[in-house]
């Protein structure tokens, strides 16, 4: 997305540039008045494109006032239907469920034909977190398994099938899985977060700490890790390790898609005791 605005912004400025270059040869005056001319015919073609582009700018540093800009491009009915879907996403990143399911269903169903392959699963996807977060995680493997066995390999799809089959306590099919996403990508730090929680269910505890100590070493910059270290730790017997790791976690932002809270790490250290 963050591309797609410096190669928009890079056409404007050429355009811009050439435009202005051809009115200088009538003097100043005619420059300047080609290039209000040329700013104000773009800003008038492309202004659905420059509402997302302020969006995209604004939302890391203020979410509400970049998701004021992305429904302003939104309402317009003009949004490119890649745009359209990377703002439902952040809908359901942000816990905005409803709006967010009602989005990706109206796409799925209006702009069907304009959706690629990859963008139509993507998309599926999404309504598959959706479906857990609003406690549905039945009908959430359902749909994440459909993707899959459509044959569509992801970072993504595996990080989220080997975890929703973990939380729904089958372990042996979720190792099935988070086997085979480790030989599709090792380096990501969620799936190897599976790969060692899995284990750890399964009650080989040396083999989760082995790929624990290892994925530590790596700082991810997320909850999980480190919370569920701390219970492997915990299970071994070391409080004091634990009560290490627990707050570690606590030091990480809790976000709507992560899989343990930060109330529930405080329960867990309440429950150790001094």
């Amino acid at each position: 997305m963050k591309q797609g605005c410096f190669l928009f912004i890079l056409w404007v400025i050429i355009l811009a540039v050439a435009v202005v270059n051809s009115a200088l040869k009538f003097g100043i005056f005619g420059g300047v008045a080609a290039f209000v001319l040329l700013m104000a015919l773009i800003v008038f073609l492309y202004r659905n494109s420059i509402r997302v582009i302020i969006a995209q700018m604004t939302f890391d540093k203020d979410h509400q006032k970049g998701f004021m800009w992305f429904e302003k491009a939104y309402k317009t009915g003009k949004m490119k239907t890649h745009s359209a879907l990377f703002y439902a996403y952040l809908l359901l990143r942000d816990g905005k469920l409803q709006q967010s399911e009602k989005m990706i269903n109206d796409i799925l169903m209006e702009r069907r034909a304009d959706l690629s392959r990859q963008d139509y699963l993507n998309a599926k996807l999404n309504r598959a977190l959706i479906k857990w977060k609003a406690a549905d995680i039945d009908a959430a493997i359902e749909m994440v398994q459909e993707i899959y066995d459509e044959n569509f390999r992801t970072t993504a799809v595996y990080g989220v099938l080997g975890y929703l089959y973990i939380e729904k306590g089958e372990y042996e099919k979720a190792m099935e899985i988070n086997k085979e996403a480790v030989e599709y990508n090792s380096d990501d730090n969620i799936i190897m977060d599976n790969y060692a929680l899995n284990f750890l269910c399964l009650g080989d505890v040396n083999k989760s700490q082995e790929l624990y100590l290892a994925l530590l070493e790596k700082e991810p910059d997320f909850i999980e890790p480190y919370y569920n270290y701390g219970t492997l730790l915990e299970k071994r017997g070391d409080k004091e390790k634990a009560r290490e790791y627990y707050n570690k976690a606590l030091t990480y932002r809790e976000k709507f898609l992560s899989t343990v809270s930060h109330e529930e790490i405080r329960n867990r250290l309440d429950q150790l005791g001094d």
